[in-house]
Formats: C-alpha cells, sequence, structure tokens
C-alpha cells in the first residue's frame, strides 16, 4: 500500500493523474505526462549514488529523495541528520539539530511533506487513542527514514 499510495500521489503531484468528471470517472491518467515523469526519476535514478537496502523499487526511493529535493535546503539537511536517529524521533537532540528553528516547527512543515508524522495521530487513525499530551514523532513510514539515510545524494 505504501508504494502504491506514494507512486500515486506522484503521478497527481506532476500531473499525469487528473480529476475528469467529464469522461464519467473520477481520474484520468495522462500516458505522455506519466511517461515523461517516469523517465525523468529514471534518469535520476541512473545518475544517483543511490543504494536500496532491499529489494524495493529505485523508483520509490527516489520519489522519496525528490520529494525531500523539493524543500529548503536547511529543511533538507535537517531531514538528513534526523534520518540518522532511526524512526522514532527525540525531540531534545532534534532541538540541538534544528536550531534555531523551534522543533515543533520543523516537524509541522516535515509533516505537511509526509515525511514526519506524530504518533498520537498514527494511534488515532489506527483505531487507538492516545491521550497523552506529549505525543512523539516519528518517520510517516519505515522506508523514509531508510531512503534517507541510506539514499542521500550529497550536496
Amino acid at each position: 500500500p505504501f508504494y502504491m499510495e506514494a507512486v500515486m500521489q506522484f503521478l497527481w503531484d506532476h500531473e499525469a493523474l487528473q480529476w475528469d468528471h467529464q469522461l464519467g470517472h473520477d481520474c484520468d491518467c495522462d500516458l505522455e505526462q506519466v511517461d515523461k515523469v517516469l523517465l525523468a526519476v529514471t534518469e535520476i535514478s541512473h545518475s544517483s549514488s543511490t543504494t536500496t537496502t532491499n529489494d524495493r523499487s529505485a523508483l520509490l526511493d527516489q520519489i522519496i529523495l525528490r520529494q525531500v529535493f523539493s524543500l529548503p535546503a536547511d529543511m533538507q539537511e535537517n531531514i538528513k541528520m534526523t534520518a540518522c536517529l532511526g524512526t522514532k524521533l527525540d525531540l531534545e537532540i532534534l532541538q540541538h539539530i534544528t536550531a534555531p528553528q523551534p522543533v515543533e516547527e520543523f516537524l509541522e512543515q516535515g509533516a505537511a511533506h509526509c515525511i514526519f508524522v506524530r504518533q498520537q495521530e498514527r494511534n488515532h487513525a489506527n483505531g487507538t487513542e492516545n491521550t497523552t499530551q506529549n505525543a512523539s514523532w516519528e518517520f510517516a513510514h519505515d522506508i523514509i527514514q531508510e531512503t534517507i539515510y541510506h539514499g542521500w545524494i550529497p550536496s
């Protein structure tokens, strides 16, 4: 599910998928745009030093890295360092990484780009209730953290 969701979101963001109610269905696929987008990702994949840690598709790795590369340079560097911490994030350590930017602001920006998620939100989505005020943060998926950690292209 994560792979398909990431690929579909990527294609949507690059306007290869669009809503088209006139055709009688919800989504229309522009195959030329899909080819163009996937070719661009493939070219980046062949020219980068990205490595995969298992049999995941290089396409997914590139989609994740492109998402991160679309962010400002300081945010990219902070995410790169944060990936070294593992999937669960220690807010005290993050304060040193993100300074002078407040940790909450950094995490909220990352959450807006589907990189981080508040543990409380994930528990709520899974149907369990977490009532603690200080919910922990983590990467939205282990694959995101692993891809950034193992496949970072040096700047």
